[in-house]
């Protein structure tokens, strides 16, 4: 009899120390760029799942996939279900935004910085997300490589000193140039998201006459485009 309740109990705590909570989420500490958007909960287009889990684990509030695929407008959860759906954001009203065919901006780039002049006078991580800014506006078109000028970007400027700030890339520094590709975005001062901090932080030190710092955590909001036409 002694011999059996000693089995017992020697079963029960096994099995209370081989027990871990089914919820726990791992959380991961570095991510791929292989490009899978999907759409998450929060509204945000996220590259791959890899970055929506990392989202979910540095929010409070529960972030989970919506559905694959890039966000086509703003999610927001069912009250009856607990679903999340796409859903329209008009308030029920339908106004033309413009002529002509409707064509989806990606939102989503690779956090390599390989900086660019925007005709608009903005410096860009790279030409991807300039790409994005085109996309938008069509006006918007590429300058010259490399970062914008103090004179405000691109004036047509072909002078010597301009082209031997561009034409070699990155002029030899003491900055950084590797950074982790642990995903916590923030959002310069120039409207650009960069992955982390670190990031951020080496387009300072390479443009100090950009005076980048960081507006806000988390990524930039989206250019809101105008309805009242």
């Amino acid at each position: 009899m002694k011999l059996i309740v000693c089995l017992l109990l020697g079963a029960v705590a096994s099995t209370n120390a081989d027990y871990e909570p089914s919820g726990t989420t791992v959380c991961p500490s570095l991510c791929t760029d292989q490009f899978e958007p999907v759409c998450g909960s929060d509204g945000v287009t996220y590259s791959n799942e890899c970055y929506l889990l990392l989202a979910d684990c540095e929010n409070s509030e529960k972030i989970t996939k919506a559905y694959d695929g890039e966000c086509l407008t703003e999610t927001t959860p069912s009250s009856t279900d607990g679903n999340v759906y796409a859903q329209c954001t008009s308030d029920g009203a339908i106004t033309k935004a413009s002529d002509g065919e409707c064509s989806g901006c990606s939102e989503v780039c690779i956090e390599l910085f390989d900086p660019v002049c925007g005709s608009d006078g903005v410096t860009y991580s790279n030409s991807c997300f300039l790409k994005i800014a085109n996309c938008k506006d069509s006006s918007i078109t590429q300058a010259h490589e490399g970062a914008c000028t103090t004179e405000g970007g691109y004036k047509g400027n072909n002078s010597t000193e301009s082209n031997q700030e561009t034409k070699g890339g990155k002029e030899s520094s003491s900055c950084p140039d590797v950074c982790t590709l642990i995903y916590a975005p923030v959002c310069g001062s120039d409207g650009v998201t960069y992955s982390n901090e670190c990031l951020l932080g080496i387009a300072s030190c390479n443009h100090p006459e950009l005076h980048l710092t960081k507006a806000s955590d988390g990524a930039c909001s989206p250019v809101e485009c105008k309805t009242d036409y």
